[in-house]
């Protein structure tokens, strides 16, 4: 609800600032001076700059976007945190181009994986994996913003307890 409410927000500051500035771009290909360059004036007011500082505070508070992760192991007991890192370690060993996140919810440890913005993309990767995680499902979950073509490979640990 909130994060409705703040995109709301920013989308209506955004097309009030918008509809109430005017920009002018200027290029002028006969002089001398500009034969090989061109030349853009902005005239923006100073509320623009503090719309996308806001934008930018609002992404450091909320890393995180509503999408799916398929979640491959779960358990509880005396060995679970070191089945729950085997898990980890054998997927990213087999998938290196997905995310994996080992989290901890007392007694409970478990195993997700990716990063899907949608349930059509985690439902084409669980048909991959399904053969190897017969217990593997989607789940809903906030996940992290997609990647600009770096690989990168987390783990989680989101602990009432350090040592369990």
């Amino acid at each position: 609800m909130k994060m409705h409410f703040l995109k709301m927000l920013i989308g209506g500051c955004f097309l009030l600032l918008i509809g109430s500035n005017k920009g002018y771009a200027q290029y002028f290909p006969n002089t001398s001076e500009n034969q090989n360059q061109g030349s853009l004036k902005i005239n923006a007011s100073p509320s623009v700059d503090s719309l996308l500082s806001l934008h930018k505070s609002m992404n450091d508070k909320y890393p995180s976007i509503p999408g799916c992760r398929i979640e491959i192991f779960f358990d509880s007991g005396n060995n679970s945190k070191k089945k729950a890192k085997e898990v980890y370690d054998k997927f990213l060993k087999d998938y290196p181009e997905q995310t994996a996140y080992i989290s901890f919810f007392a007694p409970n440890y478990r195993v997700r994986v990716g990063d899907f913005r949608s349930k059509l993309e985690a439902e084409n990767f669980l048909r991959k994996i399904k053969k190897e995680y017969p217990g593997a499902w989607i789940a809903s979950d906030k996940i992290n913003y997609p990647s600009m073509g770096e690989k990168k490979i987390k783990e989680e640990n989101k602990t009432e307890q350090e040592n369990y």
